[in-house]
């Protein structure tokens, strides 16, 4: 009516709805009733409606805001869009009230819509509490989880570790019982074989050792004495051919070989302590003291077959240590052994002033033949030319004279500059002997002559055919170098 009011003035006194005559006073009557109290209760539901719409929009950033925490749950969104759509729905009245002033309208009340909110709110925060006081309280909260692990954990296992002791307990009898009967068959065992041991000192092979003994006597020539087993006490007797005792009439190279073929048989005896007797050291102080030549080869086979004996894993024997003074002896015990493993050691053994000295070799024997020290002096680089000279003449006179039967000096006749001047210091130095003197005229003794002599040298080996001799014996001289 109001918004016709203007064209009421314009329709020739005719409603311009109905086209109806209308009376001077309708226009007058009609917009009294639009009067200024109208007008304000129009601009009051405006006012009514900026406000809830200012206030809609702030709920609907606090819920774009909000909605994205992880701690909400999955109704929170149904909550929220509930409450979003309750304020829609009065949005849409305030709209029907100002188009329609004279329309009744009511606007939903969102006590219940937003109790639903507060409910998920107050989950979320209950929730962001709980992972604040995890984080704060990590060690207690773990081992309260742990706690709760094992007691989940030993009430569902109870049955089977209840069962399991059920088992075990006649097991435990049935080990017990077992350990008792091997106590007890222990203690028989260690009579026995204590028993054993007593009977052993009786029946040791007493009459094989003697046996055994007494032909290593006679294999070396000695014919005037023998051993003979004690009764009863597992001890030896010496006694002459004719029985009697020998007493101290054995000489020093007798008792010496004796001594050493008792600890030979008695070290290889089967001995009632054999179980104690594992890993032992041997020593051997000197077994050729007051020995014929003879008797090297002999003693020397022993201690060969004792190092064998310590070779073996699990022997009685763990180390053998030979003192002599015989390099003939020593040669034999050592050259058998050379190359083997575990190479033997070798040291030399000083008592300058009245105190020992032992010096290590490694396993490079320190005994050597005088041939050897000859080719060691040529071998070494240090070695004066004149010495040099004397030496390759004492070498080539023994290897090629006495040992080859052939001159040295033959077929060497082509030598020409350097090489034959050294060839004719070397034929003077034969010349002459070693107390010779070298002519500067023949050889002059300058920083090079030890090299071209021993450039002679070899060719005076390879001259003859025995070019590998001397790269034998060169070869030694570098390894022992």
């Amino acid at each position: 009516m109001k918004e016709g009011l203007p064209l009421l003035g314009r329709s020739s006194g005719r409603c311009p709805f109905c086209q109806q005559p209308v009376g001077d006073d309708l226009a007058s009557r009609i917009a009294s009733i639009f009067d200024a109290t109208y007008e304000g209760g129009i601009d009051a539901i405006r006012r009514a409606r900026a406000t809830y719409c200012v206030e809609v929009e702030a709920i609907t950033a606090w819920i774009s805001e909000v909605s994205s925490s992880p701690h909400l749950e999955a109704n929170a969104t149904e909550a929220f869009a509930a409450w979003s759509s309750l304020h829609r729905r009065n949005l849409d009245a305030f709209d029907r009230k100002l188009s329609a002033p004279s329309s009744r309208v009511e606007l939903e009340a969102e006590d219940e819509t937003f109790a639903k909110v507060q409910a998920s709110l107050n989950a979320a925060n209950a929730r962001a509490d709980q992972q604040t006081n995890l984080s704060q309280n990590f060690a207690r909260e773990r081992s309260a989880w742990q706690e709760a692990v094992w007691n989940r954990f030993i009430a569902d296992t109870r049955a089977d570790y209840t069962g399991h002791e059920g088992r075990r307990r006649p097991l435990l009898a049935k080990v017990e019982g077992l350990r008792t009967s091997i106590n007890q068959h222990e203690t028989r065992i260690a009579a026995l074989e204590a028993e054993i041991a007593e009977l052993r000192r009786d029946i040791t092979g007493i009459e094989a050792t003697a046996d055994a003994i007494n032909a290593l006597l006679r294999r070396q020539g000695h014919n005037g004495f023998h051993l003979r087993p004690t009764s009863g006490d597992g001890t030896y007797a010496v006694q002459r051919t004719d029985g009697s005792s020998v007493g101290d009439t054995l000489s020093e190279g007798e008792r010496s070989f004796l001594a050493f073929a008792y600890l030979y048989h008695d070290l290889a005896g089967d001995r009632d302590d054999a179980a104690m007797d594992t890993g032992r050291v041997v020593v051997i102080d000197d077994p050729m003291t007051s020995q014929d030549a003879a008797a090297v080869h002999t003693v020397a086979a022993m201690v060969r077959q004792l190092f064998e004996d310590a070779c073996k894993p699990g022997g009685r024997i763990a180390q053998v240590i030979v003192l002599t003074h015989n390099a003939h002896f020593h040669h034999e015990i050592s050259s058998y052994w050379k190359g083997r493993q575990p190479e033997p050691k070798h040291w030399i053994l000083r008592k300058p002033a009245g105190v020992s000295s032992i010096v290590g070799h490694g396993t490079n024997t320190p005994i050597m033949t005088a041939y050897r020290a000859l080719w060691d002096e040529v071998n070494d680089p240090a070695a004066a030319p004149v010495t040099l000279c004397n030496a390759m003449r004492r070498i080539l006179e023994h290897y090629f004279k006495f040992i080859g039967d052939r001159d040295w000096m033959s077929g060497l006749d082509n030598l020409d500059g350097p090489d034959a001047l050294a060839f004719g210091a070397l034929r003077r130095s034969l010349n002459d002997g070693s107390h010779g003197h070298l002519g500067a005229e023949e050889f002059h003794l300058d920083t090079d002559a030890g090299e071209r002599l021993r450039h002679v040298f070899r060719r005076v080996f390879e001259t003859h055919g025995q070019g590998p001799h001397h790269e034998m014996m060169s070869a030694v001289g570098r390894t022992r170098a």
